[in-house]
């Protein structure tokens, strides 16, 4: 195998591994970004916690109730459990709805609303970057390897 050929399989294998990751950021951001289009923030009171543990680690999946914009009152739960998600029962929170879908919630914050996408995201570029780093830096030493005959 040569070293150029070596230079591409390792450029095309961080290239693929980065690009699963950060197509599936991309998609979740994609996504979340429609979700908020038509979302509605309210206020919610906690009526249940679901503590789970895993890895050791308590993880909590609340459910909450509050009203829609006509005044209709609506329980839902999110869609995944999180060690943040640590609240009392009674406690009142704010949460984004889908009016469309009042099973659909997420809590008020950063992480909760963009965190999984950017994470994703950000695992797929950093392959990506990298590759490109070895490839271009692989492409340079082998300029310098063979002498030029001009």
């Amino acid at each position: 195998m040569t070293y150029n050929n070596i230079r591409w399989l390792v450029f095309a294998g961080l290239t693929f591994f980065g690009l699963i990751f950060a197509v599936i950021g991309a998609v979740f951001l994609y996504n979340q970004n429609q979700f908020m289009k038509d979302a509605r923030l309210v206020e919610a009171t906690v009526i249940d916690v679901e503590v789970s543990y895993s890895d050791g680690t308590e993880m909590y999946r609340p459910t909450v109730r509050y009203l829609d914009e006509t005044g209709t009152p609506h329980e839902a739960e999110t869609w995944w459990s999180s060690n943040l998600y640590d609240f009392d029962i009674g406690e009142t929170v704010e949460v984004y709805y889908n009016h469309d879908h009042s099973d659909n919630i997420q809590f008020d914050s950063f992480f909760a609303l963009w965190g999984f996408g950017l994470i994703f995201l950000i695992v797929g570029l950093v392959p990506i970057l990298i590759g490109l780093g070895i490839f271009i830096a692989m492409g340079i030493a082998e300029k310098r390897r063979i002498p030029n005959h001009g």
